[in-house]
């Protein structure tokens, strides 16, 4: 029976791969959470810009325009750092498929080899089956002559 030598090998960076890929797809994931806090930010900017010119046209006071200004300059530095966490966030991810990407084809290589020796494997056991058979035939042929 075939055992390819390399088995543990093989399992242990197929476990190595799904831990990066498990990782891969916690960082897609958190990118995606902080994409939407982005959007958060920019439809609370886009209301308050709304609600800001409803007050404007209504006529309100300086010190309420004041502090709708006051309000939307900090969502716009909560907006800056948050697109600070995506550009970060896509790094890590870049980081983990690159890394994901590695491991897949570190585990092909052993595959690779792996199917290339069970190939060989199976040409030999076919030989010495031919071997085996061709024996067996010539000893029958010869114990026919034998026996008239």
């Amino acid at each position: 029976m075939y055992r390819f030598s390399l088995e543990t090998v093989l399992t242990h960076r197929k476990h190595i791969e799904d831990t990066l890929l498990k990782a891969f797809l916690d960082a897609k994931k958190d990118l995606h959470i902080e994409k939407k806090k982005l959007a958060f930010f920019d439809r609370v900017a886009r209301e308050i810009l709304q609600e800001l010119k409803e007050r404007e046209k209504m006529g309100t006071s300086i010190s309420q325009i004041a502090l709708y200004h006051g309000y939307i300059q900090e969502i716009g530095v909560k907006r800056e750092l948050q697109a600070q966490r995506i550009a970060e966030a896509t790094n890590r991810l870049r980081e983990k498929y690159n890394a994901l990407v590695e491991a897949m084809k570190n585990r092909k290589i052993l595959n690779k080899l792996k199917e290339k020796e069970l190939k060989i494997y199976i040409k030999e056991m076919q030989k010495e089956e031919q071997n085996l058979t061709d024996e067996i035939a010539v000893n029958r042929f010869n114990s026919n002559r034998r026996s008239p």
